[in-house]
Formats: C-alpha cells, structure tokens, sequence
C-alpha cells in the first residue's frame, strides 16, 4: 500500500538481568525472570512509541534472548525516517488488568507454591493497570492471533527454543542459556495468567481476531 511502516516487540523493551534482579530482591523473587507486566522498560517504550507518532528520530532497544539480557547500546536500532504504520508486537499487548478477585486463586502450581500471597500477581496487575495501560491507550487498532488454548503455547515455545539452539550451534555460538522442555514448562507458568486472560477478554476487545489452529494456521478471521 506503500506506506513506510515499522515493527517493534515489546520484548526487545525488557529489563536487563541486573534490574530484574533487583526487582526480585527489593519486590519478589519471581520477577527474576522476563516476560510478564513490571519486567518491561515501559519509560522507554513509551518514549519510543512517541517519538515515532512525532516522526523523531530515535534509537530502539535490542533483547537476546539467549543471554536473557539487553544488547550493547551498540547493536539498537536508530531511526532516522517517517513512518506512516507503527506496529507494537507482544504477547501481553493490549490486555488490560483483573479484577482483585480474580487474583485470589491460584492458576497453577508455581503460583501455589511461589507466590501464595499473591504479591507478584498483584504487582504485576498494578504494572498493567497502570504504565501499560497508558502505553496500550495510544493504538488505533488492535489486532489478536488467538491460540487454541493455553495447552498450545508449551507446544509453541518448545518449538520456538528448539530453533534457537539449532541457530546459536549453525553460527558456533555459546548454547548453555537457552532451555530444555522441562525448563520451558516451568517458564510458561509465569505467563498463564495473563495468556487465558488475554483468550477471554482480548477476542472482544479487538478490531482484528485471527483464530489460529494447533499449527499456526489461520482458519477464520473476525472484524469489528
């Protein structure tokens, strides 16, 4: 439609290791790993987000995620152009917070055991109904790819890692950070919360649902 357009992930917007490791030491051992509300540089990407509405030049961060840590400054991306189309990509993209009823239960068992009062979840609501609810209320349009099911995901990131590995050992690189299945499992854990949330409340909320099946195939698009 030639329209100049850029896509950018959330994910390349997380917390070095040595931050979240203090926001394990100074708010809850859980948030030593990446991934949920609370471990993204939200002050960044909302600043970034800006600068690319204004059309001012910026630089974008890099995440490897085989090292679980931030790029050298080095290795982000500038931008020194206009954009017409600005996607944000993210598996927590647009979702919006609970209710605090519903983070009374458990949703698994790392949540029973790890976090049973509940302090992680809590504060990972309060990131989302906060920061990245301001950050989500600029998009124009919301699109979702939804999975079958939570079951899929596991299916989905074990694919996801096993390709890493087959990538780092083609370019003879260090493998020993990257996750075996049974790591994988465990890692997910962090996410199911918010990833059946997002299954029930995002189709309705969205402009675009792209249903997908147990191979990534899409089979049935809905529109607002």
């Amino acid at each position: 439609f030639d329209k100049p357009s850029i896509g950018m992930s959330i994910d390349d917007f997380y917390l070095s290791k040595q931050k979240r490791l203090a926001l394990s030491e100074n708010i809850h051992p859980l948030f030593a790993t990446r991934g949920v509300p609370g471990t993204h540089d939200t002050a960044l990407l909302a600043s970034s987000i800006d600068a690319l509405l204004q059309n001012q030049a910026c630089v974008l961060p890099v995440f490897i995620k085989s090292i679980d840590d931030v790029a050298p400054t080095s290795q982000w991306r500038d931008i020194n152009q206009k954009y017409d189309i600005v996607i944000l990509e993210g598996w927590c993209v647009g979702i919006n917070a609970q209710s605090n009823q519903q983070l009374t239960q458990a949703v698994n068992s790392m949540e029973e055991t790890q976090d049973p009062n509940g302090d992680w979840r809590a504060y990972v609501n309060k990131a989302l109904a906060s920061d990245y609810h301001e950050i989500f209320a600029k998009m124009d349009q919301l699109v979702m790819l939804k999975a079958p099911s939570f079951d899929c995901v596991y299916q989905w990131r074990c694919e996801q890692e096993h390709k890493l590995i087959e990538r780092l050992k083609q370019q003879n690189l260090p493998t020993e950070q990257t996750m075996t299945d049974e790591q994988i499992d465990a890692f997910i854990q962090h996410y199911q919360r918010l990833t059946e949330h997002a299954l029930e409340i995002l189709p309705s909320r969205s402009d675009f649902v792209f249903e997908l099946d147990k191979n990534r195939g899409i089979h049935s698009c809905q529109t607002k």
